[in-house]
């Protein structure tokens, strides 16, 4: 959203992309992010836990390892995030 010439209202953003589907599916692994063209999941989660969504509300996810084995026995092990929780920042007041 840099240039407001290239910004559309109906066009959602990835970290909303991300929190609607959590509400509707109850996670996310990296595979499914893939497949919605976020390729860089972890990264969006840390954006949505640090600066916050569009709205400025930050939020906490749930974090499950999944382990699993391919067929030729390689392992490999993805997170899953689900649960997503609003953190309510105290605000310090001010005398």
């Amino acid at each position: 959203m840099n240039d407001p010439r290239n910004y559309n209202p109906y066009v959602m953003t990835q970290k909303q992309e991300i929190l609607q589907f959590i509400q509707k599916h109850g996670s996310i692994t990296r595979a499914q992010a893939g497949k919605l063209y976020i390729f860089e999941l972890s990264s969006r989660i840390g954006e949505l836990r640090s600066q916050g969504d569009d709205e400025g509300v930050r939020w906490d996810f749930k974090r499950t390892p999944v382990n699993g084995k391919r067929p030729g026995g390689r392992r490999w092990r993805i997170i899953r995030y689900s649960d997503p929780q609003r953190i309510e920042l105290q605000r310090e007041m001010v005398i």
